[in-house]
């Protein structure tokens, strides 16, 4: 029964937070920086201007292992794990 569940609070973010969908780097405009914790009187800052916010803490760390882990997995091959990404990147 739904009505007996409790309220979880959920995110809404777009592209670039948990993977780089349209950039090349997942975004570091992080929930806890001032200008997302109150932001009336704190200005967003030019470099996260149109920028999701990223309620997944440090996935750009995260990204750079796993792409690490696939040019380790493929060796001289492990080129083509960057050029796949590239890729994906350039037809969003």
């Amino acid at each position: 029964n739904l009505d007996n569940e409790t309220p979880v609070d959920t995110y809404h973010y777009g592209a670039d937070v948990s993977f780089p969908m349209m950039h090349a780097t997942v975004s570091k405009n992080y929930d806890w920086l001032p200008h997302n914790v109150d932001p009336v009187n704190n200005p967003v800052p030019q470099m996260f201007d149109e920028t999701a916010v990223q309620p997944l803490g440090d996935r750009q760390n995260f990204y750079d292992t796993f792409m690490q882990g696939c040019r380790d997995f493929y060796g001289r091959k492990g080129g083509r794990c960057d050029s796949t990404e590239t890729d994906s990147v350039r037809m969003t």
